[in-house]
């Protein structure tokens, strides 16, 4: 497309602008102006030739900052040589911009041979142990440079100009005598002086008209400055719509369906950016009809967040004026986004004390309490992780509760994610709840996330920590006993050192402790281990009768068999296991 290869061309031109306008422009800064500007000029040309009467309003808007102002601009810079600017690192203008200038250059151009000419006089009249060149330095003018081992001060009327130490030269250059000898002096004799008045500092010349003109092109593009600023704002409005245009393109975006009441309702969702490697699907993520706050649930590793930010991007997009990834969406209009999703830490700020990452967290939620509106959108991830389960559950259910009780006016659209079930089993809130679907592998120890969320109006039961550490590569020995002390807390037994056997953990496994229970014939005379791993067992084996209603398994053979005898023994001792 003709406009998005024009768009390309389009760099940062505000700033160089502010850079011209303050005289502090480089050369890098001119050529990044003029590309910008030609460029755009021809994107909103070629814009206007493709209006007609059916052109939407913001189109012709785009078009109408192609004036004769701009136009003219772009003609401002015709007397700059683009192509010797990049080469020489600074602003050239063209030949036959100034009749001044070529004079100049003329002159410059021939000076070589005149330098030649005047050396070859001075070395017939000097002393034959002496180097002599006549030279043209910048502001200084035409000098005799003197140099040679045995150099001394030269006849009279040679005024010393100063002295510089000798050169050094890569081996097989050609050089003067000078840049082979320590020292070399400059003087100013009668003919040097005769040149400076006849030719004068021919460089300079050419700088200060070359000077001259570039001022004269700042002055013009300054006065042009509104025309240039407003062309290069539509010019990136028209990159945005096209990009918003070529992704709803490509990725199938809907339209939303922009609302003046506070609701939020999603259907088929998916993260704008993640959505290209993993498939996130939300359903009716939150709305207004019932309460407008909701508090997601699940494992970890399941997507929780991901959904926090599928929603708050979702919102964003939106307002922005692009369609956006989902099937449907009908969407009210935020004022602000209030985020508590990560904490960014500092080891020292100047002149603020060091904060933890809870305090980060709960500053964050009090601005989000003391600064919501109606019309806000709350995303809290996590939120009370930083302390103690039971300080954080409370804190936690303390603001659902106060932002559904109306402490701050009317609730606005809060989503939030949590593994805090803990609020929930002491009722402290009553409110909307989502659980993230997770589903196992064939050995049924490794959720796979579905990225599913579903409104179940209960709380996740597990978290599946260990499991995620096993995907993570967590040494065996680890995951063992994190198990063997999560099973045991969990039934509130005490427990047991691990072993160690051949420089490993024996632990806890499956295959060891069902042997053991099996062996066990004598329940009324079994120990307090013997129990409580029977405890564990009675679980791990309604836990796999569950999961075996849905998915055939394959099991081990000798497993198998113990199963058996786990479920024949468990019926005749149930009185036993309490």
């Amino acid at each position: 497309m003709a406009i998005a290869k024009g768009l390309k061309g389009v760099h940062d031109l505000p700033r160089a602008m502010l850079r011209i306008k303050t005289c502090t422009a480089h050369a890098a800064d001119w050529l990044c102006f003029a590309e910008s500007l030609v460029s755009i000029d021809a994107v909103l040309c070629s814009v206007g030739h493709q209006l007609d009467d059916a052109s939407p309003a913001f189109l012709v808007d785009i078009a109408s900052a192609a004036t004769t102002d701009l136009t003219a601009a772009c003609r401002a810079l015709d007397v700059i040589d683009w192509d010797e600017t990049r080469v020489r690192g600074r602003v050239v203008p063209v030949v036959g911009a100034d009749e001044a200038l070529d004079a100049s250059r003329r002159r410059l151009a021939g000076l070589d041979a005149v330098l030649d000419a005047e050396t070859v006089t001075l070395r017939t009249t000097g002393a034959p142990a002496c180097q002599w060149t006549m030279r043209c330095i910048p502001t200084l003018g035409f000098v005799v440079a003197v140099g040679g081992s045995d150099a001394g001060p030269p006849a009279e009327g040679y005024d010393l100009q100063f002295e510089a130490k000798r050169v050094t030269v890569a081996e097989g250059d050609e050089t003067d005598g000078d840049a082979a000898n320590s020292v070399v002096r400059y003087y100013k004799n009668s003919r040097a002086k005769q040149l400076d008045a006849l030719l004068g500092d021919v460089a300079a010349d050419v700088f200060d008209h070359e000077r001259r003109i570039l001022t004269q092109v700042e002055s013009r593009v300054v006065e042009l400055e509104s025309a240039v600023l407003l062309a290069a704002h539509r010019a990136s409005e028209l990159d945005a719509i096209l990009s918003f245009t070529e992704v709803a393109r490509d990725f199938d975006y809907r339209r939303p369906d922009m609302v003046l009441d506070a609701v939020t309702e999603l259907r088929g969702a998916v993260h704008p950016l993640l959505s290209r490697t993993i498939d996130v699907q939300l359903d009716r993520a939150t709305t207004a009809t019932s309460s407008p706050l909701l508090v997601v649930t699940g494992p970890n590793f399941s997507g929780k967040s991901v959904v926090l930010k599928t929603v708050a991007m979702i919102h964003v997009l939106a307002q922005m004026g692009s369609y956006v990834p989902c099937e449907s969406a009908k969407l009210g209009i935020v004022d602000r986004i209030f985020t508590r999703v990560s904490s960014l830490e500092s080891a020292s700020q100047a002149g603020i004390q060091e904060e933890s990452s809870f305090s980060i967290d709960v500053q964050q939620v009090a601005l989000m309490l003391n600064a919501c509106t109606p019309n806000s959108l709350l995303i809290v991830d996590e939120f009370g992780k930083g302390t103690n389960t039971r300080d954080g559950a409370a804190l936690l259910g303390s603001v659902v509760h106060h932002l559904l009780a109306g402490s701050c006016g009317p609730t606005p659209r809060v989503l939030m994610s949590t593994h805090l079930v803990e609020m929930f089993d002491a009722n402290l809130v009553q409110c909307r709840v989502a659980q993230m679907k997770v589903e196992f592998d064939d050995d049924c120890s490794i959720p796979e996330p579905l990225f599913r969320m579903e409104e179940t109006g209960s709380a996740a039961e597990q978290s599946y920590g260990i499991a995620c550490a096993r995907r993570a590569h967590m040494p065996e020995p680890v995951l063992q006993r994190a198990q063997h002390i999560t099973e045991r807390l969990t039934l509130k037994l005490p427990l047991v050192m691990m072993a160690k056997h051949d420089g490993a953990t024996a632990g806890l496994s499956a295959t060891s402790v069902l042997e053991d229970f099996a062996r066990v014939k004598d329940w009324e005379r079994a120990s307090d281990e013997q129990v409580s791993d029977a405890h564990i067992i009675h679980r791990w084996w309604s836990r796999w009768l569950t999961r075996a209603r849905h998915r055939v398994r394959r099991r081990n053979t000798q497993v198998a068999a113990l199963m058996q005898q786990i479920e024949l023994v468990a019926k005749g001792h149930l009185a036993v296991l309490g």
